[in-house]
């Protein structure tokens, strides 16, 4: 299914987005609008920029999961200007018999055999197959590798979330975690895969409690405590009744595909009760420009984004929090977008007409949404914009990342240049 209406480039005179930023002495702000995107149902509920072909520009891959079975498009950029198609899945057409929701879950996996392509990770947790319920992480690679799927069989929710966990098992292949937080009386789970140019072992991380979702959200945020391996973080949202809590498994983690359950002593970040802490996580970057990497927390309940710094005391403690308004948070990226060693927040709060926020160092303890460096409101009132993210390279030569932002009500995708000095 084709779910493209529309493609079109935007200039400065035709900007209807409400743009704030902070001026700085001597410099000018120009965030904008360089492309809009637009199609039907729920456009852009997902989004993820990766390098499929290792040539440097990264794709766009934008969700629509209310499809039938959904459907993923992929926007490129060529010598002849921007073009989109819709992926194909043609194994999983063949054998899957329920709805998929293919595109409500998408992330950049890395390069996983080492083939210098990145693949594209595509959550699918509604599937079934010859009538058992299950669900798929199916990838899609570049041009040596078109693709391949897993099929996890059981009522669990595997595909619920999905993201790069980098090298954790410090093999020299980047490694995908894909959350199941149904498993085991919604106990939850998160299954590691692990790539040495064919895909290995499947290692499990197992929740505490039945009934707390571990993996509903993950995140691989890297480096968090400097001793060279790359680090996970695993949330809980119904940790403790609902408070719950973000788990950081330190890598290197040895090859084994034996369930490792999560220890009382694994670092952690606790929620109040009812704040639902962990709904959703994003890591990406170091904003504090010390070597190590940070990651975010949504907390729902009580409208905030935690930022943890990395630590070489493994604590999870929570350093800076930033207040909100009901969604914030909804959407997460750390990213340095214009490549001066500190990196950016990204913070996407799709209530009301909508924004998306970025935040840039200093950052303060306790910040609120009017510090934010730059706000781009949504133009339409219930349309969700900022409810998905994706930042790319630089793809104007002006020397700032571009960032991808979706608003699925709305239907459309826009991609914006110049969100930081």
């Amino acid at each position: 299914m084709f779910l493209l209406t529309s493609c079109l480039w935007i200039s400065d005179e035709d900007l209807a987005r409400e743009l704030k930023r902070r001026e700085r002495p001597g410099e000018t702000p120009e965030p904008t609008v360089i492309l809009e995107l637009s199609g039907t149902g729920s456009y852009g509920a997902a989004l993820a920029a990766y390098d499929e072909d290792g040539d440097g520009v990264r794709e766009l891959a934008i969700g629509l999961p209310d499809a039938v079975d959904g459907d993923v498009d992929v926007l490129r950029f060529g010598a002849e200007g921007p073009d989109v198609t819709a992926l194909v899945f043609q194994s999983m057409s063949e054998t899957n018999d329920g709805p998929c929701e293919a595109g409500g879950v998408l992330a950049n996996a890395g390069d996983l055999d080492g083939d210098g392509d990145e693949e594209l990770m595509i959550g699918m947790p509604g599937c079934t197959v010859g009538g058992a319920d299950g669900g798929w992480a199916f990838w899609k690679g570049g041009k040596n590798n078109p693709k391949g799927e897993f099929f996890f069989s059981g009522s669990f929710d595997p595909g619920t979330d999905i993201a790069r966990s980098r090298d954790h098992d410090d093999n020299g292949y980047d490694d995908v975690m894909i959350g199941a937080p149904g498993y085991a009386e919604s106990t939850g789970a998160v299954f590691l895969k692990r790539y040495e140019e064919e895909p290995g072992d499947i290692v499990i991380y197992v929740g505490e409690n039945v009934g707390d979702r571990f993996g509903g959200a993950v995140t691989g945020p890297g480096d968090t405590n400097g001793d060279g391996a790359s680090d996970v973080v695993i949330a809980s949202p119904e940790a403790g009744g609902g408070a719950g809590a973000a788990y950081l498994i330190v890598g290197p983690q040895p090859a084994t595909s034996v369930a490792t359950p999560v220890e009382a002593s694994t670092p952690r970040t606790n929620g109040a009760s009812g704040s639902g802490l962990g709904s959703e996580l994003g890591s990406g970057g170091d904003v504090n420009d010390d070597g190590l990497d940070d990651w975010l927390i949504q907390v729902p309940g009580l409208d905030e984004v935690l930022v943890v710094l990395g630590s070489s005391n493994d604590d999870a403690a929570v350093d800076l929090i930033i207040h909100g308004e009901p969604g914030i948070g909804a959407a997460l990226e750390i990213s340095d977008l214009d490549a001066d060693g500190s990196a950016e927040l990204l913070v996407g709060s799709p209530f009301g007409e909508g924004a998306v926020y970025v935040f840039e160092a200093p950052l303060s303890a306790s910040m609120e949404l009017t510090d934010a460096t730059t706000t781009i409101i949504g133009a339409v009132d219930g349309g969700e914009f900022g409810a998905s993210l994706a930042v790319f390279a630089d793809l104007d030569g002006d020397g700032i990342g571009e960032v991808a932002i979706g608003a699925p009500t709305e239907q459309t995708v826009e991609l914006f240049t110049g969100l930081t000095y």
